[in-house]
């Protein structure tokens, strides 16, 4: 092990430890810490877009699957009493979809789900893809902290803007005052939909 003296600059050093000395470690590390959380913030602006659906797989979503993601929507709507609270949006509601499957399966959505505000949402079909599923029952409320759930509210707005504008655009048709038997018809299909989970 080689001896100190040999090292003139490590030797001072330890020679002056004074309560000075380590006080300006403690703050050398403090800016340490601050400029990395710094860097990995402004670096991220928020969550990463892999949060958000951006790993995605070379399989398409397809018209058929379309379909059943806005029925399995406007099912939700229905079937919770929902159609009341789309008077001040319209009847014809724009809905944003990932237009390619994540790694997970899962499809991503963007649209506004009265009361609640505008939402992305996990959807997952059925494995004859006959069937969505769309992630979080609705009357649990869509936390910041559930990315499978969670209002846009809470996302970097040019992250949104990226997904609405590259994501396909669709509309889904919500009747403010639908028939007795829409509504019945929702509430079936989302009873095998969910299997009494809701």
């Amino acid at each position: 092990m080689p001896r100190l003296d040999t090292y003139p600059r490590v030797s001072r050093c330890i020679s002056r430890s004074t309560p000075e000395l380590m006080a300006a470690g403690k703050a050398l590390s403090l800016r340490r810490a601050t400029l990395v959380i710094i860097v990995v913030l402004s670096l991220s602006r928020g969550m990463p877009l892999s949060v958000w659906g951006a790993e995605t797989v070379a399989e398409k979503v397809t018209d058929a699957d379309i379909r059943v993601i806005i029925t399995a929507i406007e099912d939700e709507i229905y079937a919770n009493g929902y159609h009341t609270a789309y008077i001040d949006v319209g009847d014809r509601v724009p809905v944003y979809i990932n237009p390619r499957f994540e790694k997970s399966g899962r499809i991503r959505v963007i649209y506004k789900l009265m009361p609640h505000g505008e939402v992305l949402r996990g959807v997952v079909l059925s494995p004859d893809r006959s069937m969505a599923m769309l992630h979080k029952d609705p009357k649990l409320g869509f936390p910041a902290t559930d990315t499978a759930a969670m209002k846009t509210v809470y996302l970097n707005d040019d992250n949104v803007i990226e997904m609405k504008t590259t994501w396909r655009k669709v509309y889904m048709n919500i009747e403010l005052k639908p028939s007795p038997k829409r509504i019945e018809e929702a509430k079936q299909r989302e009873a095998i939909r969910y299997e009494g989970r809701r």
